[in-house]
């Protein structure tokens, strides 16, 4: 059976199931925003349209009240058919990990989505702007995203002159993952004064061998692996040399305005009392 088949056999499925849902009296609220990822959701409250979502993924548990929100399953893996029954105006998702055959399958039943890149600190800025606009909200998505550039200023410019310290950012132990160089993660490590290490591939998110962590020479081991802690070689010779700092994996590799806030707090563990 060819694609084409498939997602016929799955629309027609999934219209079914959202027919019943609506002969049942649904308790779901008709046109908010689903969100694809914790990021945009995130974002959304920072914006101010928290009470418009209504659905997101999972490990979107942020702000406090993101909690609260129905699930609509993983974050690289949603579940068309808890989208669909939400009913809602537009979804929003991320250029790049929101899976190109939801988006056409939510175009079948009428359902915009939204893609965003944020693949670096500054087209996170821009996302923000474009997220506003598309969602009717465009003069304050602008004068949030000057708030936002004016605290990066601020902070690059405390920073300016001072001796950078050499970071690496371990985002998996097993396997092994640090964010290269061309990463948001970087850009915010850089915001914080600091000069941010890994691979020359060009890549965000770069496998690396013990070998290779150790040739790569780091001051700093900023440590932000999901449900794990430092691994005990990282703090034996010859890697212990480093300073390590342990930090909250969502703080520091969700692409929302949060990377503000994280790169304000490492600047102070990079150079305390600047």
């Amino acid at each position: 059976m060819g694609i084409r088949q498939v997602l016929g056999c799955l629309s027609a499925c999934l219209l079914f199931l959202v027919l019943a849902g609506s002969a049942r009296g649904g308790e779901k609220v008709a046109g908010g925003i689903v969100s694809l990822a914790p990021s945009i959701t995130e974002t959304l409250f920072a914006m101010g349209l928290g009470e418009q979502v209504a659905g997101t993924t999972e490990y979107s548990d942020y702000p406090p009240a993101a909690k609260a929100v129905p699930r609509i399953g993983r974050f690289l893996d949603p579940e068309p058919e808890r989208i669909i029954a939400l009913r809602p105006r537009v979804c929003v998702g991320l250029v790049g990990s929101t899976p190109p055959p939801l988006v056409r399958l939510l175009g079948k039943f009428g359902i915009p989505t939204l893609l965003v890149d944020v693949s670096r600190m500054d087209a996170m800025l821009a996302s923000i702007e474009r997220m506003a606009a598309y969602l009717g909200h465009g003069e304050a998505g602008i004068r949030l995203r000057e708030a936002y550039a004016a605290r990066l200023k601020r902070l690059e410019a405390r920073m300016s002159g001072l001796k950078r310290p050499r970071v690496l950012t371990v985002v998996s132990v097993s396997p092994l993952y640090c964010a290269g160089p061309e990463s948001f993660v970087a850009d915010a490590v850089r915001c914080a004064g600091g000069e941010p290490v890994g691979m020359d591939d060009g890549k965000a998110w770069q496998g690396v061998s013990r070998e290779a962590f150790l040739s790569l020479a780091p001051d700093i081991i900023l440590f932000a692996a999901h449900g794990t802690s430092v691994p005990d070689w990282m703090r034996k010779p010859p890697f212990g040399g480093a300073q390590i700092v342990s930090i909250d994996p969502a703080f520091v590799i969700r692409p929302s305005p949060r990377l503000i806030d994280a790169a304000e707090e490492l600047a102070g563990v990079f150079h305390p009392g600047n």
